[in-house]
């Protein structure tokens, strides 16, 4: 499975004639380059793809293409003119990523980074859009260079990442379902982690049919409502890692509870390169007081969340994003900072486990606007305690030094969350959760 569409390209004999225009290309998953115009002196001007089924000019921030015939050491300078946002982390210390076959890794690239308001009126507002103005290189001649807003992860990436974690689980702690079809057709993967306990195999273990598990509590974590939101499935990239392996924290967690896990919900925006919509145009994180036919994925995790408080009790929800405005790892939840149950507990246990995680930054608001969130509806309405999790695309700036996070980065805060997570239910009690049965 090729996870970079050119990592196999023959090149062609445009790649290697006298002309020098950079060819730019982002017909390959979660590209979204719509237009590439040579200004001159190695300049170009960018144009992105509206999220599929929105106004133009709603939501471009993330942008994802490759470019070809890029001369070693020389600088070309790139303008995307049509961001929505009015300000952004790149004014505050942020790079672009990079990616070649031949680097074999991302990186950070770019060098005198802008980000400004332009006088292009954005149709889809009363403002004008924004230019991101950055100059970076290529490594390497006859190479392809991809350049992102930030770390992609795809959805090929993620079911890659499932078939790896299946092929390494002897002891079948991880049943791999389909949650639904999403309206693309696409499978929304669902993930059942738990420890078995007889012989049985973990699926007819989690049959209505079989039982055979004691009554356990249920945690539920969520990722990519958002499609471009790609440090979210960094972290829970990790954090399955952890919860499938033998440390003694995962292996608690695993006896104690089942965990159902949906990683990957906006499947269809994340194929497509939406930033913040499905195929509808619609945002799936305002949907979850009434989920309709456009967001039929939200109405497939209420019908989950449904199923198990039939069964037994959800101890937890957790709901993984990414924030394009903030640097560090913070936590939103929905009660009291102050109450001596989770809303207290979780944030001050993921700050001894997390790293670069930010008390200050975190908060409990419910403003309006987020009513129909994840967080909110399943707090407010399903009696769940409930949380966001943001994770900087940018980097952190605790203990006095600013850096941008690196995958690696991702990795440790999806590690930190599992041994929080851990702390939680350590302090389960024996008796929570009823009914021998799963949904």
């Amino acid at each position: 499975m090729n996870l970079f569409p050119e990592e196999n390209y023959e090149r062609s004999e445009e790649d290697v004639d006298d002309d020098e225009t950079l060819i730019f290309d982002s017909r390959f998953e979660s590209g979204n380059l719509q237009m590439a115009i040579y200004i001159g002196e190695n300049e170009y001007d960018l144009l992105l793809q509206t999220d599929v089924g929105c106004d133009i000019g709603r939501h471009n921030q993330w942008f994802y293409f490759s470019v070809r015939r890029g001369v070693p050491g020389r600088t070309y300078k790139f303008n995307i003119v049509n961001m929505s946002k009015g300000t952004s982390q790149f004014s505050h210390g942020m790079q672009p990523v990079l990616y070649t076959p031949l680097l074999s890794h991302w990186t950070r690239t770019g060098t005198h980074i802008t980000y400004t308001k332009n006088t292009y009126q954005n149709p889809s507002s009363s403002s004008t859009f924004a230019t991101l103005s950055f100059c970076t290189t290529v490594p390497f001649a006859n190479d392809v260079a991809y350049i992102a807003y930030c770390y992609p992860y795809t959805y090929s990436m993620l079911m890659k990442t499932l078939l790896t974690l299946k092929s390494k689980d002897d002891s079948r702690r991880m049943l791999v379902t389909e949650l639904c079809r999403s309206l693309g057709g696409n499978g929304v993967p669902l993930l059942t982690i738990t420890n078995p306990t007889t012989k049985p195999t973990l699926p007819n273990l989690l049959s209505a049919a079989a039982g055979g598990i004691p009554s356990k509590p249920y945690l539920l974590i969520t990722s990519r409502v958002h499609p471009g939101e790609t440090p979210s499935s960094h972290i829970l990239h990790s954090l399955l890692q952890f919860l499938l392996s033998a440390d003694p924290t995962a292996e608690a967690i695993r006896e104690k509870v089942i965990v159902k896990c949906v990683p990957m919900i906006a499947v269809d925006g994340v194929i497509n390169g939406c930033h913040r919509t499905n195929l509808t145009g619609v945002d799936l994180n305002r949907t979850y007081v009434d989920p309709g036919k456009e967001s039929r994925e939200v109405w497939w995790v209420r019908e989950l969340v449904r199923r198990c408080k039939q069964r037994s009790n959800v101890s937890m929800s957790l709901d993984i994003h990414a924030h394009s405005q903030q640097k560090n790892i913070f936590l939103f939840g929905c009660g009291s900072f102050d109450d001596e149950g989770l809303e207290r507990t979780f944030p001050s246990y993921l700050a001894t486990h997390t790293p670069f995680f930010s008390l200050h930054q975190s908060h409990n608001a419910t403003p309006p606007q987020k009513r129909s969130t994840n967080r909110v509806v399943f707090h407010h309405d399903l009696g769940i305690d409930s949380f966001t999790l943001e994770a900087s695309y940018c980097g952190t700036d605790l203990g006095g030094e600013a850096r941008q996070f690196t995958v690696e980065d991702y990795w440790k805060v999806g590690v930190g969350v599992g041994r929080a997570i851990g702390e939680i239910v350590k302090r389960m009690g024996s008796d929570e959760g009823h009914n021998n049965t799963n949904c």
